[in-house]
């Protein structure tokens, strides 16, 4: 939690001008305002907001962050209260990790109530690689738990409704069919009639039937994914960037890390053979193994990466 720590807790004892404040310049109360002073409201008259965008206070917070990641073996964070913490905090987080744990897959997720522009805009390269929708999850609670709760709820909470509405219906479609996917994952399928009137109502039937040789973003596409499956990653990631697409962009940027890791460890495994380090060997395997699930999370081949962890277990 980097937005907020008890009053009473010692870096606040030590800091007592470290938090916002809880006067508003009107004169209110600055508590629980979570939409209109989303960067600067208290939780509690006991929870006071640390001012982040002081560079003196966000330089020790996320310097917090790392020493947890130096000190014990965890594979990233799961953030509170994204929406009422600064981007800076996330842009210095997001550069302090990359610096001092070049080699590692670090994953960081934040929950964020908010609608989709607000929660999107902490999903960027160098700072959050996704996000909890908290509006999604407890609509979805109430229309898949609660009796007499239409579906077009959760249609609406999803923003497809607005995407259809201002023209945007591919990706009303693409929305509309995850919420489907998700659906049907668990296999709850009494709400098909519900999402075939959606799209009825919205037009969403025949958007986004474009034949792939006339869409050139498309065939651009078609492009990375092929680089991707080659193995190379850079150029992949440069075209994957060109057409907006940061998320596969990311993607690229982990399984570069993750080749640099496995070459790495191709090098080093005469080294821990000779000295037997068992310390080393269990961190290689645990990091090749981790590697290989990112690699089989894109249709990657693995064999390569298999065949080295079982190298690295019978030393």
């Amino acid at each position: 939690v980097a937005n907020h720590m008890h009053i009473e807790s010692p870096t606040l004892q030590e800091h007592p001008t470290w938090h916002t404040d809880s006067i508003l310049p009107d004169g209110r109360r600055n508590f629980e305002l979570w939409d209109e002073a989303r960067l600067t409201t208290w939780f509690d008259v006991h929870i006071p907001t640390l001012d982040l965008e002081r560079e003196e206070v966000c330089q020790p917070m996320t310097d917090s962050a790392l020493y947890w990641l130096a000190n014990y073996d965890l594979d990233g964070f799961r953030h509170d209260a994204c929406k009422h913490i600064p981007l800076n905090y996330w842009r210095m987080l997001g550069q302090k990790m990359a610096l001092r744990f070049p080699d590692r897959h670090i994953w960081m997720i934040g929950e964020t109530y908010g609608d989709n522009q607000l929660i999107g805009s902490y999903v960027k390269t160098g700072m959050l690689p996704a996000q909890f929708d908290f509006n999604i999850y407890h609509t979805a609670i109430d229309v898949l738990g609660k009796p007499n709760q239409s579906m077009k709820r959760m249609a609406e909470t999803a923003d497809i409704k607005a995407l259809a509405r201002t023209g945007r219906k591919d990706d009303a479609r693409i929305a509309l069919h995850k919420l489907e996917t998700r659906l049907h994952r668990d296999d709850i399928k009494e709400f098909d009639a519900a999402l075939t009137d959606i799209r009825k109502q919205y037009g969403l039937e025949n958007a986004g039937a474009v034949k792939k040789e006339e869409n050139p973003a498309k065939k651009k596409k078609s492009e990375a994914e092929m680089l991707l499956q080659k193995g190379l990653f850079a150029e992949a990631k440069r075209i994957f960037a060109e057409e907006g697409n940061s998320e596969m962009a990311q993607a690229c940027s982990k399984l570069i890390r993750a080749k640099r890791n496995i070459a790495s460890y191709v090098s080093g495994i005469d080294s821990v053979r000779r000295s037997r380090n068992m310390t080393s060997k269990q961190n290689a395997i645990r990091e090749l193994e981790n590697c290989s699930a990112l690699y089989r999370l894109y249709n990657l081949e693995t064999a390569e990466i298999e065949q080295l962890i079982e190298q690295y277990k019978t030393i």
